[in-house]
């Protein structure tokens, strides 16, 4: 439309027209805006006389998009996904949203979801209850004037393992978290618990049941666990080569581990901020100033923070509102290390802040990051067990069998290679591009805080670098979200000399706006109108429109062919009566 109209003008230069009425929806689909066209005819002074036509309110439509979800878990798992939910020319305040078990014909989860603004975040957590590969349809309920129903849901595969984690249990003295903690592990039928106990007496190894006297110094020994769990243990406790080794558990072993760290008053993390353990640690206490760094006394009360609460072992309720009000029920804390200057790509799941004072300084309390393909939780204080008072017993038992079953999913990524894929392979102009990279092994790739560089190509010709952040529910998967990209061709891939070069490739088809947007654009028209000079009309108000065009100017529009006179008769005879005329005259009046 704005190119039309910029021809129009152009093709009547020299003799420009008064103003240009134009009967259109004033949908672009594609070239110069009908801004762009509107100051043009500024220029020329030839104002936009603009009579609209479509809906004044474009049709209601919800649309799912961006569904993010581990494709393995073990069997009992909860899982959480995420995805958004695009609501347009709709003022609902909420939208029912369905996980439906397709594979065994029964729904999983079912809630509603508030919409605020365009887009809004769905977060579900579900349980997986039976082992094998099961299909899932993710679905929001269609609003009843809901024309375009074919977005409303999206559909994955999940794998679910029956497997066995088994677990290492490192601490120096049976504390309160360690003997509860121990228990609740124990009971639980898919672990296998061994616990190392190192100021215990040796009778305490034969008495109990799968205790060792010393950490294993082997790598092999070591790395048959998928979740090593230190407490308060000294440094000078650990060889060097042991600690090289529980490091390389997370960044190393093939599949990945997964390191929970629990502080304490003695030991962690501080002796450990010079050792090798420190380099797959969220962040360090930090010796400058004094009191950086130093335990605090509580009461705390612990608060889940906007990450955390995606979180499936922090996700106590159904909502997030229940959530928050399950965690303010929960005892509070009275003792706490905090970490301080947190690595780049760390992030705090759980805060606390002292219960009398709201306005305090949020601590962190709870960290999480991806070291590589592995994962490090870290717990700044060791006073969990205090849950267990009152009704919080069972929010302990979830927290602690769903954290370690979390940290052991690095066990279901085997060593396949990257795979870089896209969202679709066929997009509209200005629809969204979503470029993910499958790594169960980023080291492989150089990340850089977090993050991939790959290269985009268009049409063969140019190409830019694009960078790729990693999930913060998935350590293997690295995305990005691209716009506005033009029409064409686009091939992608990741710079690597190792192995099988990533690569994928998508299309951008010229938009399809003229089907898809029954809405008139009313808004460009009015402001095009104004800009040129002119006016908008809807088709009932059309008639005032004669009386705002401007007055028109005189225009030869062409020129006719010559008449020949004097074959005439008429004319003759009208030669001859003038002159009769005239003579008579001329005698009456004397003058012959």
């Amino acid at each position: 439309m704005g190119r039309t109209i910029q021809q129009v003008i152009s093709g009547l230069r020299g003799q420009p027209p008064v103003g240009l009425v134009i009967l259109t929806d004033g949908v672009v689909n594609e070239g110069p805006s009908l801004e762009e066209a509107a100051r043009r005819a500024h220029q020329d002074l030839v104002p936009l006389y603009f009579i609209g036509f479509g809906a004044e309110k474009g049709y209601p439509d919800l649309s799912l998009q961006g569904w993010v979800m581990e494709d393995t878990v073990f069997l009992g798992d909860h899982v959480a996904l995420q995805a958004q939910l695009v609501a347009k020319n709709t003022n609902v305040k909420e939208a029912r949203v369905r996980l439906t078990d397709v594979t065994n014909q029964r729904v999983l989860v079912e809630e509603k979801v508030p919409v605020s603004g365009e887009t809004s975040d769905i977060n579900l957590i579900f349980k997986a209850e039976q082992a094998g590969e099961i299909e899932l349809r993710l679905e929001c309920l269609p609003l009843q004037e809901e024309i375009d129903r074919r977005n409303n849901s999206l559909s994955k595969r999940l794998l679910v393992r029956e497997d066995t984690i088994r677990i290492l249990m490192v601490e120096e003295l049976p504390r309160f978290e360690y003997r509860f903690l121990r228990n609740a592990l124990i009971r639980e039928p898919s672990f296998e618990l061994t616990t190392v106990l190192l100021g215990a007496d040796p009778e305490y190894v034969e008495e109990a049941k799968a205790a060792l006297l010393a950490v294993p110094t082997s790598r092999d020994d070591l790395w048959a666990y998928d979740v090593i769990i230190l407490g308060d243990i000294p440094a000078n406790r650990l060889s060097s080569s042991t600690l090289e080794n529980i490091a390389a558990f997370v960044t190393e072993k093939d599949p990945p581990g997964g390191l929970i760290v629990l502080s304490g008053p003695y030991s962690m993390p501080r002796e450990y901020n010079q050792t090798p353990l420190a380099k797959v640690l969220p962040g360090a206490l930090g010796t400058l100033p004094e009191d950086r760094g130093r335990a605090l006394a509580g009461p705390y009360q612990l608060t889940p923070t906007r990450d955390g609460l995606k979180m499936p072992w922090i996700a106590f309720g159904a909502s997030t509102r229940e959530t928050e009000q399950i965690w303010q029920g929960l005892s509070a804390v009275y003792w706490l290390r905090p970490l301080v200057d947190l690595k780049p790509g760390a992030r705090v799941l759980v805060e606390a802040v002292e219960k009398d004072d709201r306005a305090a300084r949020h601590q962190p309390v709870v960290v999480f990051q991806y070291v590589g393909a592995g994962r490090v939780l870290f717990h700044a204080m060791d006073e969990t067990w205090r849950w267990r008072r009152l009704e919080g017993l069972n929010w302990y038992h979830h927290y602690w069998i769903e954290a370690v079953r979390f940290m052991a999913r690095g066990k279901l990524e085997s060593a396949r290679t990257p795979q870089l894929v896209t969202d679709r392979s066929e997009y509209q102009a200005e629809d969204p591009v979503r470029i993910m990279l499958e790594c169960p092994n980023p080291s492989q790739l150089a990340p850089q805080d977090d993050s991939i560089t790959l290269w985009l190509e268009y049409e063969g010709q140019t190409r830019r670098e694009v960078t790729l952040r990693r999930h913060p529910m998935r350590g293997d998967l690295f995305e990005t979200t691209l716009r506005g990209l033009a029409p064409g061709q686009y091939y992608v891939w990741v710079p690597t000399t190792v192995g099988r070069v990533p690569a994928t490739g998508f299309v951008v088809l010229p938009s399809l706006k003229e089907w898809e947007a029954v809405q008139m654009a009313r808004k460009e028209m009015e402001r095009a109108a104004r800009l040129s000079g002119g006016g908008f009309y809807t088709p009932s108000k059309a008639r005032q429109l004669l009386d705002d065009l401007p007055p028109g100017r005189g225009t030869l529009i062409e020129t006719l062919p010559p008449r020949p006179l004097w074959n005439s008769s008429l004319v003759l005879l009208l030669l001859i009566v003038t002159l009769s005329a005239e003579w008579i005259l001329r005698k009456r009046l004397g003058l012959l």
